[in-house]
């Protein structure tokens, strides 16, 4: 997501405590309830024509069939069907198809300098030369990481591979798949330190 588009989590409620609903972006087009909603209730300007379960999603404006649903601004699934404003919105209504995306890794990163020692103790520096054009080489705009020199002049870190659940729905897999690296696994990939797991259960 484009850095100037990034907006602050705003709890739309009475004298900013949580209320009724939290929008995660203006780009949303669905908010989450924060407490059970009832059908017919009034909320964000829209009227609920059903119930909403705390923590579960409803749209803010109308969404057709085949169009994006909208939450961090970035899209969660595709409308199955016509939603209208106020409509909960789940597994009856939004899917996951194929997408095309256009993945723009570190497009403008900083150069990067690691400082680390070596196997006898002296400090050292490192720096990667493959910085975007004209970026500022001013100590003060480099990013820099907590890293080691190898014997053979390049960097490194601890190698975890982190298993995330995006979704508290997806957590239980998530433990499973870390499960599976166990010392006999990982045995077989003799650069990886070990497999952890980054899960939450704070809802889908």
């Amino acid at each position: 997501m484009d850095d100037n588009n990034e907006q602050p989590i705003v709890w739309h409620g009475s004298n900013q405590t949580p209320g009724d609903c939290l929008i995660l972006n203006d780009a949303d087009t669905v908010a989450v309830a924060v407490q059970n909603l009832k059908q017919g209730q009034q909320v964000n300007g829209v009227t609920l024509s059903a119930a909403v379960p705390n923590g579960h999603k409803f749209a803010l404006v109308d969404i057709n069939e085949g169009d994006d649903v909208i939450k961090y601004a970035q899209p969660i699934g595709v409308a199955s069907t016509n939603i209208r404003a106020g409509e909960h919105i789940h597994t009856h209504n939004l899917e996951f198809r194929e997408t095309t995306c256009q993945y723009e890794f570190s497009k403008a990163a900083n150069e990067q300098v690691v400082q680390g020692t070596d196997k006898q103790g002296t400090d050292n520096q490192s720096t990667d030369n493959q910085s975007t054009d004209n970026q500022s080489t001013d100590n003060k705009s480099i990013d820099t990481f907590d890293g080691f020199m190898r014997p053979n002049g390049t960097v490194g870190t601890r190698n975890y591979v982190a298993v995330i659940s995006s979704v508290n729905c997806s957590a239980t897999a998530a433990y499973q798949i870390a499960a599976g690296f166990d010392d006999e696994a990982l045995a077989e990939f003799p650069h990886v330190d070990g497999v952890t797991v980054f899960a939450h259960g704070t809802g889908c």
